[in-house]
């Protein structure tokens, strides 16, 4: 059994926090296994102002699921040569605290843009971790 740590979109990651989305599909360039476990890191998308290009931040939070099935290109001919279609559950364990904190930033989203209106405190920029010049 392997940890694998992923990057996953707010919206997506909102899905399989609240458990709508338990499939995942991915380039199958980590030999995932039945019984790895994923842990999905939230990003989101930002323009940073120095480069004018979009950049990924982590927002901080993640989960933790577990694969519990693996669909192959070689068996569905809808995937693409070398991607599997992971499907997963949820595991338990957060604190309510993680919770608390996680559906307070929820509802800090703007519901028509799905823009983070109030950022969290311990988000980390993939484009200059420290750069002030980075913008919302």
């Amino acid at each position: 059994m392997k940890l694998h740590e992923l990057k996953i979109e707010s919206e997506h990651y909102r899905a399989v926090y609240y458990k709508n989305k338990k499939v995942e599909i991915r380039k199958n360039d980590r030999d995932y296994k039945v019984r790895d476990i994923l842990e999905l890191k939230e990003i989101e998308r930002v323009t940073c102002s120095k480069d004018g290009l979009l950049h990924s931040r982590y927002t901080g939070f993640s989960i933790l699921v577990r694969i519990t099935h693996i669909l192959r290109h070689e068996e569905f001919a809808g995937l693409a040569d070398g991607y599997v279609m992971l499907s997963f559950e949820k595991l338990k364990g957060e604190s309510e605290y993680e919770n608390a904190e996680y559906n307070e930033s929820i509802a800090n989203t703007d519901i028509e843009t799905g823009e983070i209106v109030k950022v969290h405190n311990t988000i980390f920029n993939d484009c200059a971790e420290k750069d002030k010049d980075c913008e919302r």
